[in-house]
């Protein structure tokens, strides 16, 4: 058991940090305040749990799982050092978002290692805290995601900047699998949260000078600024994986999602016209080949 004292957890809780400790079994024992509020976890829904039951379920900036056997936390228990690690941990609510984390070993009175803790920056939202200016923008009332019109004035905005200083940038356009076949098995309600989940894993997990909003119905498009043309699949799979790692829990029953994506780099030659049809079109060869698939060309 581990005891860190009253007056230590009082002072936990006011970290602008999420916090949570394990014991020497990786049992959750405390979860702070920040890491209610930047998770959507409350204290009471974790506490005993393990965290190698996969409630954040660790992607490394690849999308690949650090819980299995690059887990931080476990690396810290087992030798008693201290790590740290890029990373996207999942929200409650089934998103991805970025965090900056370190783990840190706690001793006992002999020396020998009773517990790990976690600490977490959720750097996704760092430009919101910093700044409002964009809260007036058009935003799609389900999501809460920017809106088409926006979408569509970056997009004009990047093909002008890009004629004028040869800023390359790309676009993916990127669309649901089965959505249909989710709202039809579990309504409507749960198919705009699903969607609402995707599209706040694809903000979340891009960088603040990216562009993401809705589209359509299904459909979302991002602009993917000061990138290079053969950067532009791995941004597009490194999407599409964290989508796959997301999952959106409604009663007892939860739900994952998969998306394709048609990405294309854009040229100076292009239109707003010439590059929506292309990408479209890439869109629609990944969802002819089954889905879950990134064409770009």
């Amino acid at each position: 058991m581990i005891d860190y004292g009253t007056s230590m957890q009082e002072i936990l809780n006011e970290l602008f940090d999420g916090v949570y400790i394990v014991d020497s079994k990786k049992r959750i024992v405390f979860w702070n305040k920040s890491a209610e509020s930047v998770t959507g976890y409350r204290a009471s829904e974790v506490l005993g749990k393990s965290c190698a039951d996969n409630i954040l379920g660790h992607l490394d900036v690849f999308g690949r799982s650090l819980c299995d056997d690059r887990c931080p936390l476990e690396r810290t228990l087992h030798d008693g050092g201290c790590y740290s690690e890029n990373c996207f941990i999942q929200h409650r609510e089934g998103h991805r978002f970025f965090v900056s984390l370190r783990t840190v070993p706690i001793f006992g009175k002999d020396g020998a290692t009773i517990g790990a803790a976690e600490l977490f920056n959720d750097f996704s939202t760092k430009g919101e805290r910093v700044q409002r200016r964009e809260d007036f923008v058009d935003t799609d009332p389900i999501t809460g995601a920017k809106s088409r019109s926006f979408v569509e004035m970056a997009l004009h905005s990047k093909l002008e900047d890009m004629k004028r200083y040869g800023w390359g940038f790309g676009i993916i356009f990127i669309d649901i699998d089965n959505i249909e076949d989710i709202r039809e098995n579990f309504g409507n309600k749960t198919g705009d949260r699903l969607v609402k989940m995707v599209l706040q894993t694809l903000s979340r997990c891009a960088r603040s000078y990216d562009v993401v909003g809705r589209w359509g119905e299904m459909e979302m498009l991002m602009i993917v600024s000061n990138i290079k043309e053969e950067q532009l699949t791995f941004v597009s799979d490194r999407l599409r994986a964290l989508v796959g790692n997301s999952k959106l829990h409604t009663g007892s029953e939860t739900i994952k999602a998969t998306i394709s994506l048609g990405a294309t780099f854009v040229h100076t030659a292009d239109t707003a016209t010439s590059i929506l049809k292309r990408a479209d079109a890439l869109l629609n060869e990944s969802k002819l080949s089954g889905g879950n698939k990134t064409t770009c060309r």
